[in-house]
């Protein structure tokens, strides 16, 4: 976690780590120490040249709470309206078709033209690692990929102007060092009319103003029950192809009325939900085997890296419920209460009443009132089609199972809610658990490493998959069958209360595994 934390606050600069005890210095650490020198006598040499030469646009977004949102051209000394201007374009990365598509649809009700940019492929994966060293992770090369290929479409104009969302966080996870990759990059590659567009986790991505907010979040609460009806169909109906094709014609007819009128969306979800209440099912979600789906928060939610998983646990009967977007800006939101509190609680008693952090945790719960009440508006239109999981939503109660089992109330990450989040399901109506993350991702391994004894020892299904963007390997598979059988045992206990021990795959031979998938 040092190391990690040193790099987010270094940057590019570079820096030297050294373990010393009690004993001399060896010629080991002498090399090291000389060679450390003479990387900073290059860098202080070369880094004035490098910012001489890089190209820079000019460009940058303005954003500062005093005037409205606008980019300004330092270089044609320009100003330019985002609002209601065909000639600049916000890119959405896809984390997950249907959260890109409506949150492109709801941003452009507030007159910002929006897109999002197409679903990932090999082709995606291979144009970003053309650029890159290899170490970064699988959702900076997605979002890198797909911008490229995007400027290299037929969609892309030299005469519009070009906003590349990227969500940045702070933590243990590189992510907020990728969008000053990006920068980088477009600056070398001469890109004249792009700008990376970031907004941060720290305050839930609120900065750009309330209005834009509050249409977010219709389409990010949409999005994810959407996407559980989506999963459910996949598992449950007779027909599941017929079923996704009549969904996606209802998905798009939502998307249009949206984008017209955005007050008409309860009654378009509630007759929607009708529609897809008449698709025939071969099992009900309530009698279904689910798992939780849980994780790195791009990987679990981006059909390019997730979909396989789904539709092998489909096969079988399994609800995939994938963590809804929703449930990470209410994690984002615990955390702004829980530093609220620490800094309200060292303020003197008679300053209390009249401080900035009393104000702002009384907004703050507004805020959430409002933010359940249109949750609850979505699921009551879509609850027709009873095929809606059940999932721990109360973050109370799932960060304070988090702290009282796993970690500190001051991990910031997708470490503290996966582990809340998966003992909260498993504890409830939920037969397995998959934590998915990128290849050699810190976050996944780390929450594997807490949660897999955990789950061993209250004999919960628990697997733990990392994604590199290619097909799964045989061995994942193999374990996702053994896991997939698990799961399946694990159901009937619950439906019979019979204890039934659950299969290893550490302890199960070739044969045997064969035999019992």
């Amino acid at each position: 976690f040092m190391l990690h934390y040193v790099k987010w606050i270094m940057g590019t600069k570079p820096f030297l780590i050294l373990e010393l005890d009690s004993h001399s210095a060896d010629a080991g650490i002498d090399t090291r120490v000389e060679a450390f020198l003479d990387i900073i006598e290059g860098y202080r040499s070369k880094i004035g040249q490098l910012k001489e030469e890089r190209y820079d646009n000019g460009l940058r977004l303005i954003n500062n709470g005093k005037e409205p949102l606008h980019i300004f051209d330092e270089i044609r000394k320009k100003r330019i309206n985002l609002f209601h201007n065909n000639q600049v374009k916000v890119l959405l990365s896809n984390m997950g078709r249907l959260s890109a598509e409506f949150l492109a649809a709801t941003v452009r009700t507030t007159g910002i033209n929006a897109e999002a940019m197409p679903l990932p492929d090999r082709q995606t994966l291979q144009l970003a690692r053309s650029h890159m060293s290899g170490k970064e992770c699988l959702p900076s090369q997605l979002v890198l990929g797909s911008a490229l290929k995007y400027f290299m479409s037929d969609k892309y104009r030299k005469d519009e102007l070009y906003l590349l969302f990227v969500p940045t966080t702070t933590g243990p996870c590189r992510t907020g060092q990728y969008f000053v990759f990006y920068e980088n990059l477009f600056r070398d590659l001469r890109i004249e009319n792009v700008i990376v567009m970031t907004l941060d986790a720290d305050n839930s991505y609120n900065e750009l103003g309330e209005d834009f907010t509050k249409k977010i979040w219709w389409g990010l609460t949409v999005a994810d029950y959407m996407k559980d009806i989506e999963t459910s169909l996949r598992a449950c109906a007779v027909d599941p192809t017929a079923a996704i094709a009549k969904y996606d014609e209802l998905w798009q007819e939502l998307i249009e009325v949206s984008e017209k009128d955005i007050s008409k969306i309860v009654p378009t979800l509630t007759r929607i939900a009708e529609e897809i209440a008449k698709i025939p099912l071969k099992q009900k979600m309530q009698d279904s085997p689910k798992v939780l789906i849980v994780g790195e928060i791009y990987v679990r939610r981006d059909d390019f890296a997730v979909d396989e998983l789904i539709k092998i646990l489909s096969k079988r009967g399994i609800i995939g419920k994938v963590s809804g977007i929703t449930e990470w800006i209410y994690y984002c939101d615990h955390t702004r209460k829980h530093e609220l509190k620490k800094l309200l609680s060292v303020q003197p008693w008679y300053k209390k009443p009249f401080s900035k952090e009393l104000k702002e945790l009384i907004l703050w719960k507004i805020e959430q009132i409002w933010k359940h009440h249109v949750d609850k508006k979505v699921k009551n239109a879509l609850s027709t089609t009873e095929l809606i999981p059940k999932t721990p939503h109360n973050m109370d109660n799932i960060m304070a199972n988090a702290y009282d089992q796993f970690v500190t109330p001051d991990l910031h990450s997708e470490i503290s809610i996966s582990t809340g989040v998966a003992a909260t399901a498993l504890m409830d109506d939920y037969s397995g658990v998959i934590n998915i993350s990128p290849f050699a991702c810190l976050i996944g391994r780390v929450i594997e490493g807490i949660i897999t004894p955990w789950a061993r020892e209250h004999k919960y299904p628990l697997m733990s998959v990392e994604i590199d963007g290619e097909i799964l390997p045989p061995n994942i598979v193999n374990k996702l069958e053994i896991f997939m059988l698990n799961v399946l045992r694990f159901r009937s206990t619950l439906e019979t209360g019979d204890l039934v021990e659950l299969e290893d795959e550490e302890d199960m031979s070739l044969d045997r595994r064969i035999i019992k998938a």
